[in-house]
């Protein structure tokens, strides 16, 4: 499975990549929701994990904004 970490805490964004390739997941990771966004548009992640506390868009707003895409709501 793809997944995709966005968390702008570089340790947990290397520990999370580490347990999820470990566990066989391909992983892409960023330390930017604003650019994430974007990304995750692109790449079709089948799972993202998402830091509620991010400084430019929280958690909740970049979920909102996957959510209101169409093609990734689900």
């Amino acid at each position: 499975m793809r997944a995709y970490i966005i968390d702008d805490d570089p340790i947990i964004l290397r520990l999370l990549t580490h347990l999820l390739k470990e566990a066989g997941h391909e992983v892409t990771s960023s330390q930017s929701s604003r650019g994430a966004l974007s990304d995750v548009l692109a790449r079709r992640p089948d799972f993202i994990l998402v830091d509620i506390m991010m400084p430019e868009l929280d958690g909740y707003g970049l979920c909102k904004a996957i959510k209101s895409d169409g093609t990734l709501k689900d």
